[in-house]
């Protein structure tokens, strides 16, 4: 109840694990009906998205309303995740944790080859 995990085509696995899903295979959150959604929202979208929604929603059996509801909480999940990385990364910068463009860059250069460097710290 809450959440559950489903197979997802075209997430990767560190989206997975960002979302709170440890699974082996990639997958996406899912609201069941046991989550409590009845806050309204009203929102603009261009005539092609609309026309694509209503298709998705009768081939998939799904309302428009749950269809949008599970792509913006996915969309927020995701930029949470992503402007808490951005400044986990700023908060290290002014920790003077950075790692230098060279060791990156060597980093990089050594991948897929014979005595492939580790991650630079």
């Amino acid at each position: 109840p809450g959440t559950m995990c489903i197979p997802c085509a075209g997430i990767d696995t560190h989206s997975c694990e960002r979302l709170g899903f440890n699974g082996a295979g990639a997958c996406a959150k899912m609201y069941t009906s046991a989550h409590n959604m009845n806050e309204t929202l009203s929102i603009r979208i261009d005539p092609e998205t609309k026309k694509r929604l209503n298709a998705l929603s009768k081939r998939s059996k799904r309302s428009k309303s749950f269809l949008a509801a599970e792509a913006i909480a996915a969309y927020v999940d995701s930029e949470e995740w992503q402007l808490g990385e951005v400044q986990a990364g700023i908060a290290e910068l002014d920790l003077e944790q950075e790692v230098s463009h060279e060791k990156v860059a060597k980093w990089l250069t050594s991948w897929g080859k014979p005595g492939e460097t580790k991650t630079p710290r």
